[in-house]
């Protein structure tokens, strides 16, 4: 069962709100030193915890260090025909190397087989293992979600709150896609953040393709899988 829901102040900027879950490593005065002289370095393996942090250089030192309260997973979602005949969703959900939180599957025969909805499936599984990760080690709460779907980071950041003033309603005056799922996300999302036994915030990190290969592998190999069986 999905937490409740926790919803924030009335007299907050929601749009601005949303835009706060963005994260820029290039423009953020914690990471940009690290990330200018080498962005491979931003993100390395804690092999002890099997997950991935971030590194960054303190103010007045040379040297990086560990950010020891983050944790970053790369997401994808993959559909195969999309759009298309007899089209299958899958997603992928990569926290490093060998690391045992990694995971993948198929989106569910009842919903939409799109690439769109196989993003959010990917997005909702990553919260899924992160709890389970966080629940045994408290420290972790600054969590960094890496997905190469601007649909999906633009959705949960910004669209989501336009269409709520337009009940659930584009601009065009038709239903927005996934608007209900969309909202629970984000719902989950602050009950993670403000609720009382919450304090875990979480940002997107919107990277290119290119970046997300692991994540990408891994939907792909459910697809493989289910072709083979």
């Amino acid at each position: 069962m999905d937490p409740m829901p926790y919803y924030i102040s009335s007299n907050v900027d929601l749009e601005e709100y949303g835009r706060s879950r963005l994260f820029h490593p290039y423009i953020d005065d914690t990471y940009r030193q690290i990330f200018r002289e080498n962005s491979k370095e931003l993100v390395v393996l804690n092999e002890e915890k099997g997950i991935r942090q971030l590194q960054f250089i303190p103010a007045g030192r040379s040297n990086s260090v560990l950010q020891r309260n983050t944790m970053i997973v790369n997401i994808d979602g993959a559909c195969r025909n999309n759009g298309g005949q007899n089209p299958h969703g899958a997603y992928g959900v990569y926290f490093g190397p060998n690391s045992p939180y990694n995971a993948s599957g198929l989106i569910t025969s009842d919903v939409a087989q799109t690439s769109n909805r196989a993003e959010i499936e990917a997005l909702i599984k990553a919260l899924d293992i992160i709890q389970i990760i966080v629940n045994k080690d408290m420290s972790l709460s600054n969590l960094i979600v890496l997905t190469d779907s601007e649909y999906l980071v633009k959705a949960i950041t910004e669209w989501i709150y336009i269409w709520e003033g337009r009940e659930g309603m584009t601009s065009k005056g038709t239903p927005a896609v996934h608007f209900h799922l969309l909202k629970r996300v984000r719902d989950r999302l602050n009950w993670m953040e403000y609720s009382d036994d919450g304090g875990i915030q979480c940002r997107f990190w919107l990277i290119d393709r290119s970046q997300n290969v692991e994540a990408d592998k891994l939907a792909h190999l459910a697809l493989d899988q289910a072709t083979i069986s």
